[in-house]
């Protein structure tokens, strides 16, 4: 049975000490509130302007911690030098998180996380139920709302389960990873039917600079949530390194967006009514002569001149020349290599239409760029062919149908999309403007059009290759998942002759 479970925790897990000030600690020579992040970072501040052994400065930072703080300050807040802070990292654990609240912590590029996935865990049925919600005098509907989703949930696994496990053929023959990886299809597709509301576990690594951007952002959200992460957490780590976690304020500048395209729309022209039935990418665009510049990188890397001359060059090479270039720069990378810096010179941006369920695994492509959307009802469902195979596509639009009145219901008491949004299902779909280099797309299509990959994610990557594809077809040739990327790629250089 579905229920409210305690609310959304966060814990400080680890962080850096200076190793040598740790071992005096422990030997009993050293004061433990000595053992601070500030001291390695304020060490290396001091680095630039003297000639100081490095073990030395870190020796003086940590036996004069308020001295290091005020250096810390002075080097980072005052002359600018931001980039001191990364030196200090952090290990958080973020436990009874929303998904939806997820998101707001994943979005940092600069961190590392590590998430509970509904793809693999079949998950309890806990949930968060907004004060917003409370207030609004919805509770009870939101709870009903919730129970209704894990009885869906539980019924959708318990369905799936033997649809998916009778891919694998005689159950006495497979292998017990063989078995599991049937049974993760099941509850990734079961999935769909669960809301944002739904809570999971994050360990997340930040830098100093990144953590103190998060505080603030959270602090600054609308949602009681994301106060509360931002309250726990600064109140955790600003003791223990205040001048690294130092301008955590809120600020108005990160919800100053819809109003302002709100007023927009009004004078030039209102939104535009969503298709019930989008397409995944709905929009696509190529910065010019992607092949040429790939090419180009590496000519002017072997100092032929300027780029532009190097571009000149490209720009007239034979087509089976400019294939010969491409496979010397694939030649020699195994299938754990990313392919080089020259790839990144080229840009492509995708107009996408996700499922929260898609939008959970694309947001983890930390080097792209991204720029989100409210979920929106409107846009549609995505529902998983198993479910249909399973002949309960209704009973899971019957969850969202109900999942969307409350939706209306909280987005007209309270005017806020991102509280309304705990309703929704992760068959709901958001609009996201996505841009990534070639080098990217490379990465991300190995890993996304992968046989192993999840199907949702798997379509859409495949449909944005082959636009890439479109635009780059001598250096995007090899856009394919890491199951057949080794073989394409033999062939390729065999037939031009070329050693692997």
């Amino acid at each position: 049975m579905a229920h409210q479970s305690d609310a959304p925790h966060v814990q400080l897990a680890g962080c850096t000490v200076d190793l040598d000030q740790l071992r005096r600690v422990l030997a009993g020579e050293a004061n433990p509130e000595t053992l601070t992040p500030e001291s390695v970072a304020a060490a290396y501040g001091r680095l630039s302007r003297r000639t100081d052994p490095l073990r030395e400065l870190r020796a003086e930072a940590a036996a004069d911690v308020e001295r290091a703080r005020k250096s810390m300050a002075n080097i980072v807040h005052a002359m600018g030098h931001q980039s001191i802070a990364e030196h200090a990292v952090f290990n958080i654990d973020f436990g009874h998180v929303s998904r939806l609240a997820v998101e707001l912590i994943e979005m940092h590029r600069l961190a590392s996380y590590t998430e509970r996935s509904q793809r693999y865990v079949k998950f309890k049925a806990d949930y968060l139920a907004p004060p917003e919600v409370q207030l609004a005098g919805l509770a009870d509907e939101f709870v009903a709302l919730y129970r209704a989703m894990f009885a869906a949930y539980d019924e959708l696994h318990q369905v799936l389960r033997p649809q998916f496990l009778a891919r694998g053929g005689d159950p006495a023959q497979m292998t017990k990873g063989r078995v599991t990886e049937l049974e993760n299809l099941a509850k990734e597709d079961a999935r769909y039917v669960i809301g944002l509301a739904t809570q999971t576990s994050v360990g997340a690594t930040f830098n100093g600079r990144e953590l103190e951007l998060l505080i603030r952002r959270l602090l600054s959200h609308p949602a009681w949530e994301a106060q509360h992460l931002g309250r726990v957490l600064k109140d955790q780590v600003q003791p223990l390194a205040p001048s690294l976690v130092k301008y955590c304020d809120p600020c108005d500048f990160f919800e100053t967006l819809r109003p302002i395209a709100a007023e927009a729309a009004g004078e030039y022209g209102e939104a535009e009514k969503p298709p019930r039935h989008p397409a995944r990418v709905d929009y696509f665009a190529a910065s010019a002569h992607p092949d040429e510049h790939v090419i180009a990188a590496l000519l002017f890397q072997g100092g032929l001149g300027s780029f532009a001359h190097c571009l000149q060059i490209a720009q007239h090479l034979r087509p089976e020349e400019k294939k010969l270039i491409y496979l010397e720069l694939l030649r020699g990378r195994e299938i754990h290599d990313n392919v080089s810096r020259h790839f990144e010179l080229p840009q492509f941006t995708f107009g996408l239409t996700v499922s929260a369920s898609l939008y959970a695994q694309l947001k983890r492509h930390r080097l792209s760029t991204q720029i989100v959307t409210d979920y929106d009802p409107d846009l549609g469902l995505t529902v998983p062919p198993s479910v249909r195979r399973a002949k309960r596509e209704k009973s899971l639009r019957a969850v969202a149908k109900q999942a969307e009145a409350l939706y209306e219901k909280i987005l007209t008491l309270t005017r806020d999309p991102f509280i309304a949004s705990y309703a929704l299902t992760n068959a709901h779909r958001r609009r996201v403007l996505v841009v990534m280099n070639l080098r990217e797309v490379y990465h991300f299509a190995k890993e996304r059009m992968a046989q192993f990959a999840q199907w949702d994610i798997r379509e859409t990557a495949g449909e944005m290759a082959a636009r890439v594809r479109e635009a780059a077809p001598i250096t995007a040739q090899l856009l394919l998942g890491k199951d057949v990327y080794p073989q394409e790629r033999h062939k390729l250089l065999k037939m031009f002759g070329l050693p692997e």
